[in-house]
């Protein structure tokens, strides 16, 4: 659709300003399903939109989909009646435009109103309100807003001004999750990551532009190999490769043999001369939080040689971008001794060792948007002197930055170039300036898998909003999580023998983290509510709720509740530089329990006879590893750790007698079950659950808080099913 028009015509510019609303925030269908509807209708083929029809171009069904058979369209189409109900009932509720989908049709009705100033309502008092109230800095904080927010970045932003004249060519059309796109320079041919190969990985592919026969596979391994970047001329693809524990590597553009550049690196790109190519060192959710050092940008010459650090003086430094001159980066970063976290902007860099400069990215946004924002956007690419940026207001679209190259700063507010109702990832650009992006959805769904190993994966919740953060009673019978099926964060339960569900704590605030009391008695649960004046942006407190309903009483504030203290001393949390897990008294007082001088200590988990205390170390190669300790007061010394080997998302079966956890120890991530006696591994871990690949994966964002649970005889998990397509967005003629 074209975006100029977008703007002259009113219907399509309220799609687009109910597409940016909060009611309609977040990846999913729904959106697709709107936007489909009325810009066909607008485009004057209303009699072309039927069942059938949305079935294929919204919910990418195949050519024998029966709607007579597959209900799918129908319960879709009264999801979205609901959505535009409650969205006219509150932000729309003076837009000029009104659109409907009446009963009986998928056709769009358009209805056009006066506009009457509306009376400022009368404030009423939130539900479940918490103090909002300035903060120092903790780790769980940020950690916390980062696996709430799954993998998608949670900001609120209104229409910027109006985008170039432009049109969308869609490269890839199936259900594989393809993903990473780059140009060549000429904008001739596309390298991007798919997993259409059929091994669950994703393998690198190269297409022709315009399209010209078929995209050719490029690499086959079993493991992973992403965000490949093009030379400038057009002889070699680096990318990144999880073989042999991750790292940058080069190929021939026409495929073969590929050699190691960098260990550990990521995100590779070419300098515009060819010379040099920059990549990334460090863990993406350490970047983010920068609890322990964050990541760092390394450059070496692609003909070979030693490799250097660029702004060794910012703590933190993230994907970088090249100048045109190849003596310039322009960063993602953060510099100075505090963690980054929403302190994140962008930087220049400079090859000559010149110290580094501020871009002023974050004070361009802070003062043209009142939005939470949990760090700036990466810049992703150029497109003359504009910065392209995915997610940098809203968390999906594409933005156009302006900026000036002469002063190495921003020069002016972000404009929107794309309205989508999916996650929109990895915009790069040719010379012309064509971009290049993917466009991805996921669906994340409640899982159980027998401890026995006898049952195959069964699923629990058949929703299409995303569900995650399971916690089962000790009994299998009470199963609390978190679901968005209604368009918010909200806590259900499940009562597994009757399968009836039902929601416990709902609110237009974003609830999360739910742990199920042992007994299957209550719930508790963390609130998050954005609040500007807070240090990290947002405030969070704990919540108790009994499981059959009623009156919430509140734990704790600011805090990662992770239960009672050693003999009921207080309660555990998290805290410091490095962080330490930590006793917290009534008051909100911290008394440290257990620290490392160097490495992070992260999610306590007790055994349920509390005899033992599992949790999480950061080692110095930025991987999770698993140790055990008497749970006991006071803290017993560090010599008294026992360390279970690399490991994350430590879950105890209900008996006490299994430590289940997350582990790469095969290559991909899986589920592992270690026996435990007298508080020690006892015999040889064993794999419970393989899921292979990008496709379908087990979800696990924030290394705080649990996202699986265990029964005596069930584990229970989110897993991840992610589909994406490559798009180019090109200026009209």
């Amino acid at each position: 659709m074209n975006l100029a028009r977008q703007q002259s015509d009113p219907r399509l510019a309220q799609l687009t300003r109910i597409l940016a609303s909060e009611s309609f925030n977040g990846p999913g269908r729904i959106q697709r399903f709107l936007r489909f509807v009325v810009e066909e209708t607008v485009a004057g083929h209303e009699n072309q939109i039927k069942e059938y029809s949305i079935g294929l171009s919204v919910y990418d069904k195949p050519a024998s989909f029966d709607p007579k058979i597959d209900s799918t369209v129908r319960s879709e189409a009264t999801k979205l009646r609901a959505r535009l109900t409650a969205y006219y009932e509150r932000e729309g509720a003076t837009d000029p435009v009104v659109i409907t989908i009446p009963r009986g049709t998928y056709v769009p009705s358009f209805e056009t109103r006066k506009v009457v100033a509306m009376p400022e309502p009368a404030p009423t008092p939130a539900p479940l309100a918490v103090e909002r109230t300035p903060r120092r800095w903790k780790p769980a904080a940020i950690l916390a807003v980062l696996g709430a927010a799954g993998t998608a970045t949670w900001w609120y932003w209104r229409p910027a001004p109006v985008p170039p004249q432009s049109q969308l060519v869609k490269l890839t059309s199936d259900l594989a999750l393809n993903t990473t796109p780059v140009f060549s320079r000429d904008g001739r041919l596309v390298v991007y990551s798919s997993t259409r190969g059929g091994n669950g990985s994703l393998d690198l592919w190269i297409q022709q532009v315009p399209l010209s026969g078929e995209a050719q596979r490029l690499t086959g391994t079993p493991e992973n190999e992403s965000d490949p970047d093009l030379s400038p001329d057009g002889r070699w693809i680096a990318f990144r490769s999880e073989r042999d524990g991750g790292g940058v590597y080069l190929m021939p553009v026409e495929g073969g043999q590929a050699r190691l550049f960098a260990s550990e690196g990521r995100f590779p790109r070419f300098s515009p001369d060819g010379r040099w190519l920059a990549y990334q060192v460090g863990d993406e959710m350490l970047a983010a939080t920068a609890v322990t050092g964050g990541a760092e940008i390394r450059i070496g010459a692609v003909e070979g040689g030693t490799h250097r650090r660029v702004a060794a003086d910012l703590s933190v430094a993230t994907s970088p971008l090249w100048f045109a001159d190849s003596q310039r980066l322009l960063l993602d970063g953060y510099q100075g001794q505090e963690p980054a976290g929403v302190r994140m902007d962008w930087w220049v860099a400079y090859l000559d060792g010149r110290p580094s400069t501020n871009a002023g990215m974050k004070a361009v946004l802070g003062k043209t948007a009142s939005c939470v924002k949990w760090r700036t956007p990466p810049p992703a690419a150029w497109s003359g002197e504009n910065v392209i940026a995915a997610g940098t207001c809203d968390g999906r679209d594409l933005w156009s930055i302006p900026f000036s190259v002469k002063s190495g700063q921003v020069a002016g507010p972000p404009v929107r170039l794309t309205v989508s109702s999916e996650l929109v990832v990895s915009p790069r650009t040719d010379s012309s300036g064509q971009i290049v992006y993917a466009s991805t959805a996921s669906n994340s769904a409640l899982w159980s898998v027998s401890l026995d190993g006898k049952a195959a994966l069964t699923r629990l919740t058949e929703t299409s909003g995303q569900e995650q953060f399971p916690s089962i009673s000790a009994d299998g019978r009470w199963l609390a999580f978190v679901s968005a099926r209604f368009g918010n964060q909200d806590i259900w339960v499940k009562d597994l023998t009757s399968g009836r569900e039902r929601i416990l704590v709902a609110g237009p605030d974003l609830q999360t983290y739910p742990v199920m009391d042992p007994a299957g008695t209550s719930v508790t649960w963390t609130q998050l509510i954005p609040d500007p004046k807070d240090v990290v942006g947002i405030n969070h407190a704990a919540w108790r709720t009994p499981v059959t309903g009623g009156p919430a009483a509140k734990v704790c504030e600011h805090c990662a509740e992770m239960g009672p203290g050693p003999d009921g001393r207080g309660h555990l949390d998290l805290d410091g530089r490095p962080t330490q897990i930590v006793l917290r008294d009534a008051q909100g007082a911290y008394k440290p329990y257990l620290s490392h001088p160097r490495r992070d200590l992260m999610m306590a988990v007790p055994s349920p006879d509390r005899r033992w205390l599992a949790f999480q170390v950061r080692h110095e190669d930025d991987r999770l590893h698993l140790y055990t300790v008497p749970f006991a007061y006071p803290a017993p010394a560090a010599s008294a750790w026992t360390h279970w080997g690399e490991g994350q998302m430590p879950v105890w079966e209900a008996g006490g007698s299994t430590l289940y956890f997350l582990s790469n120890r095969d290559g991909h991530p899986s589920l592992w079950g270690q026996r435990i006696q007298d508080g020690r591994p006892a015999g040889d871990p064993f794999p419970l659950l393989h899921v292979r690949g990008m496709a379908r994966r087990i979800v696990a964002n924030s290394p705080v808080f649990r996202w699986m649970s265990a029964s005596r005889t069930h584990m229970f998990l989110p897993i991840e099913e992610r589909t994406g397509n490559i798009w180019v967005l090109r200026a009209s003629k």
